[in-house]
Formats: structure tokens, C-alpha cells, sequence
């Protein structure tokens, strides 16, 4: 396994060297390009990106609490080489039951499968990056916890980290995550979706999802994802939403109470009329504009915004 991972990483390496060659000069010199792979050819240092979710659901009219974890193994450059995405059983209440560990043990759960899958890759140094301030005290010694089932995680990652030449942890922002946090989420989204019945005998149809503001089933291609938190409802919910949102004049955040992320105009388009993406777009250009600077038209109903000269 480990020599298809180098084998693997060496291969992406001469792309990347390749695309960054002139056109004149690949067009002279190309066919003599050649940089082949060597056994026992090794890449020295990796990174590795773990996240744990958990999130209330509702699958029909049942309302659960799911739980997944991601990792992301990368090289040095960042190049995603081997991933996980997997669902775990987070208990009938998940952490937020006991708020002393609430988000912190799956998040050390994806941790722990991170550090083992780097082991499987045979990998030797690494460093390993969490977004979860808590969690990332516990492993560095900073604090002790009081709670048995978060105390045996912790101890399960210490004994991992010796497994290896070197292991150390850094604590970056949630944005830093790369494809952890995604793989997490499509961990959550595999378990909360059902084929339906075709009624036609004929076996099952298309992916239903079960939308957690109107709880209509509706089928998972309907279904909107907000960028940054994955947060999910229907598009006929987004789009009311959304449009409640323009209208009150403000820029449109994920429904989600609490939630911050802020909704991708470039992604409204699957939902929402043209005409009303024109105007977010509007809006966001006016929010990044200073108040001394703008000028509107004299004309109630025109949009139109410029900036002083």
C-alpha cells in the first residue's frame, strides 16, 4: 500500500512540474521530459485534516441525531492522496447530553481514525490540524477532563501519536479544514437519505431527504446545501428564505439558528428567479462599499449604485 501512495504522489508531482512548463518550451523539449519513479522513493512529511460532526436530522418524521467523520491525508503541497468519510453512532442524544464533552468526542473519534489510517499508509511524520480548541488542549496536555469517555479517547490519540517518528497537533480555523469537514458531512448526508419506492414494483427510485423546516420528503438533488456549514433544506424553503431576506434588505444567512455562514449568491441560481440573484449581487456590492463613498440614483425604483470619484 505504501509504495502506491508513493507511487501515487510521485505521479502528481511530475504533473504539476509538467503544467508549470512554458508551452514553447514543452513544445521543444517535451518529448525528452522524463522523470520515472524509484523504489524506495519516499515523501518525508504529511498532513493530516480530521473533523467530527454530529447534527439533529429528521429522516420522515422521525427526528435523530447523526453523527460522521472526516479525514484528509495530504502531502506536503496540499494534494489530497487518501480520504475517509464515514458515519458513527453517536447515542440516541449525542454529546450535547452531557455537556462536558458536547462536539468533542466525535471529534476525537475522527482524530483517532485519522492517526490509524496514517499508520495503515505506513507514514512516519506528519502533523495533524483540528479546529476544535477544546480538543486540541486535551491533546496537548494543556487541561484535563473529569469525563471517563473523553479521558479514554485522549489516551487512545497519545498512544497513536508514539506510533510515529513524529506526530503533533495544530490547531487552525474551521476554513483550514480542507476536504475533512465536506467528507464529514457526506457522512451525515448517506445516513439521513433513503431510496423511495418506485410503486411500480420495479425496485427502488431516486434519493429521498427529509426537509427539516417544512418536513416534506423531497428528493436529495432538490435539496440545498449551504457553502461552509452544509447545512440542508429544500430549495422551495431556501427560496422563501431568501427572498424574505432581499426584501428586509439584508444579505440571506443559513436558516440554521445560530448559523453564520452566509448564502453563495453564485448558488442561488438553482432556486431562485435570475432577476433576484442580479439583486443579491447588488447588495453585496453595495456592502463593500464604504457609506461616504456611495451615491445612489435619485430614482426610488432603479438599483443602481456608484461610487464617488
Amino acid at each position: 500500500m505504501r509504495e502506491d501512495l508513493d507511487r501515487r504522489i510521485h505521479d502528481q508531482k511530475v504533473a504539476s512540474e509538467i503544467m508549470n512548463i512554458p508551452d514553447d518550451e514543452w513544445e521543444k523539449y517535451g518529448d525528452n521530459y522524463v522523470d520515472p519513479f524509484k523504489n524506495g522513493e519516499r515523501v518525508s512529511f504529511f498532513k493530516v485534516f480530521c473533523k467530527g460532526v454530529e447534527s439533529e436530522e429528521r429522516i420522515r418524521d422521525m427526528k435523530v441525531i447523526v453523527g460522521g467523520i472526516g479525514v484528509a491525508i495530504c502531502d506536503s503541497k496540499d494534494n489530497l492522496i487518501f480520504k475517509v468519510s464515514k458515519g458513527i453512532d453517536v447515542g440516541a442524544e449525542g454529546s450535547s447530553s452531557n455537556k462536558s464533552c458536547e462536539g468533542v468526542s466525535v471529534e476525537l473519534q475522527a482524530l483517532i481514525e485519522g492517526l490509524n489510517a496514517a499508520l495503515a499508509l505506513d507514514l512516519k511524520n506528519l502533523t495533524f490540524f483540528v479546529d476544535h480548541s477544546m480538543l486540541y488542549q486535551y491533546v496537548t496536555g494543556a487541561i484535563q477532563t473529569q469525563n471517563s469517555k473523553i479521558s479514554t479517547l485522549v489516551n487512545q490519540v497519545s498512544l497513536l501519536q508514539k506510533k510515529f517518528a513524529d506526530c503533533k497537533p495544530s490547531l487552525v480555523a474551521c476554513s483550514d479544514i480542507k476536504f475533512a469537514f465536506r467528507f464529514a458531512k457526506d457522512a451525515v448526508v448517506s445516513q439521513i437519505t433513503w431510496p423511495a419506492d418506485n410503486g411500480n414494483g420495479k425496485g427502488k427510485g431516486k434519493l429521498k431527504e427529509t426537509c427539516v423546516i417544512c418536513y416534506e420528503d423531497t428528493d436529495a438533488y432538490q435539496i440545498f446545501s449551504v457553502d461552509g456549514c452544509f447545512h440542508r433544506y429544500c430549495f422551495p424553503c431556501m427560496k422563501q428564505h431568501v427572498e424574505v431576506k432581499l426584501l428586509e434588505g439584508t444579505m440571506a444567512k443559513c436558516p440554521h439558528e445560530g448559523c453564520k455562514s452566509e448564502v453563495s449568491i453564485e448558488t442561488c441560481g438553482k432556486f431562485l428567479d435570475p432577476k433576484l440573484v442580479e439583486i443579491m449581487s447588488q447588495r453585496k456590492k453595495e456592502t463593500s462599499i464604504d457609506v461616504t463613498e456611495k451615491v445612489y440614483c435619485p430614482i426610488s425604483k432603479m438599483l443602481s449604485i456608484d461610487v464617488k470619484k
